[in-house]
This record gives C-alpha cells, structure tokens and sequence, in this order.
C-alpha cells in the first residue's frame, strides 16, 4: 500500500514553489537535454492539438538547438504545395513551451 498527497498538501507545494526554489532540481544540461528528448516531448503536444496522423505525416522532423530553444518541426515532400508544418518552439532549460502554430 502506497500512501498518497492530499490536495490541501498538494496546495501548499504548489504556492511554495513560486517563493522557494531550494529544493528544485534543474539539470546541468536542461530538461532537454538532446533532440529525441525534445521530439519525445514535442509530439504529445502537438498530437493533443493537430491529431498523430497529421503530425507523423510530417516527418522527417527537423530538429534544431538554437540560442537554448529547441525547434521541432514538419517536412513537406518536395512540390508539396497544400498546406504547412507545425513548428513548436521549447526551452532547453526548463522545458517550457515557447511557441506553437502550424502553416497553411
């Protein structure tokens, strides 16, 4: 048997965690530390958004590291002409989502 947070402690962790970051852990590398972490994390985002079909249609995916953000996005076949990508944008860092969207 496992004992479980309630939510009242669960509260309080959260509203510490603005004021405290003592106890936090961050990676010397970054949450994403390489590109299939930055794939693993992209897609089931990206996924919940635009459907699996539609975003593994676009692969291969070009993945790119710049400035600390990591850039995933769709390919097109070569005279492919209707429709975009998605491109989603994560800090190395923290793991944050920067920026979503999608071509038309």
């Amino acid at each position: 048997m496992h004992s479980r947070l309630d939510k009242e402690t669960i509260s309080k962790h959260l509203k510490d965690i603005g004021s405290d970051t003592t106890y936090s852990y961050l990676p010397a590398a970054g949450f994403i530390a390489n590109e299939d972490a930055a794939v693993e994390i992209a897609e089931p985002i990206l996924f919940n958004i635009y459907g699996e079909d539609h975003v593994t249609d676009q692969k291969p995916y070009q993945v790119n590291l710049i400035d600390s953000v990591w850039v995933v996005n769709g390919t097109l076949p070569i005279n492919y002409t209707n429709g975009g990508t998605f491109f989603i944008a994560l800090n190395k860092k923290d793991g944050k989502v920067l920026h979503i969207s999608h071509g038309k």
